[in-house]
């Protein structure tokens, strides 16, 4: 978008309108109109209420409108921590909605009253994101309180401090083991993020074939970021 449709919308547009606009550029982020989203149960796109971008916005998340959802597809490059920002509209009162990412549902987003339906808000929240094709829904579950219309939402690197912990390496012993013998798996987890982990105990669980074969003790140090990697040793077992 050139610098004159810019400013031809910041003099159409309300303040808040033509500020979300340019920052979303200015930030880097990457807008998704939830217009253009993949929509389920009641979920809608209407033009009824101004001051939304793109097309239009979705509606349908009324009272006993459960199962109603909003998903966008969203690519990020590399994965790691991103700010997903959801712009809504809520001329109702104080609201929540269930939020999915790559179908585990990782938070419920908090939404309170704009003061009407032509007023638009935003709130953001920070998901890990794998490299690629994620998707990030909306969904009205049992529990929520709904009664919201989305507009779009904006996709960038998050600047926030987190931690990102991932196994670099798998060793077992014997190398090479023959039947009868009995193997020890160790692991070394490193944090790759820009936070200590909490310590708060967790453990590396060891599979083949997708079933678990040890499994390490809980590990209760925090792992500071950079740090190269904390050792987790499995228990024997025999083959």
């Amino acid at each position: 978008m050139s610098q004159k449709s810019i400013w031809t919308l910041c003099r159409l547009a309300r303040a808040g309108y033509c500020l979300f606009g340019l920052s979303a550029q200015a930030l880097g982020q990457t807008l998704y109109e939830a217009e253009n989203a993949t929509l389920g149960g009641t979920a809608n796109v209407s033009t009824e209420h101004a001051g939304y971008t793109g097309a239009g916005y979705v509606q349908g998340y009324d009272a006993g409108d459960l199962g109603a959802s909003t998903t966008f597809s969203v690519s990020v490059t590399p994965a790691g921590w991103y700010d997903v920002t959801l712009r809504y509209g809520n001329g109702y009162g104080a609201s929540s909605i269930s939020v999915y990412v790559n179908s585990a549902k990782a938070a419920v987003a908090q939404l309170p009253s704009t003061g009407s339906w032509t007023i638009w808000s935003t709130v953001t929240q920070t998901f890990l994101l794998t490299a690629g094709v994620n998707r990030i829904a909306y969904v009205y579950d049992t529990g929520d309180g709904a009664r919201i219309n989305l507009d779009n939402v904006a996709v960038s690197p998050t600047a926030s401090s987190k931690p990102d912990l991932a196994v670099s390496s798998i060793q077992w012993v014997p190398v090479s083991p023959l039947e009868s013998d009995s193997i020890r798996f160790s692991a070394t987890v490193a944090n790759r993020g820009n936070a200590a982990s909490p310590a708060s105990g967790f453990l590396v669980s060891f599979r083949i074939g997708g079933a678990e074969v040890a499994a390490s003790p809980a590990y209760t140090a925090a792992i500071a970021p950079g740090e190269p990697g904390a050792n987790f040793q499995g228990r024997s077992i025999n083959i």
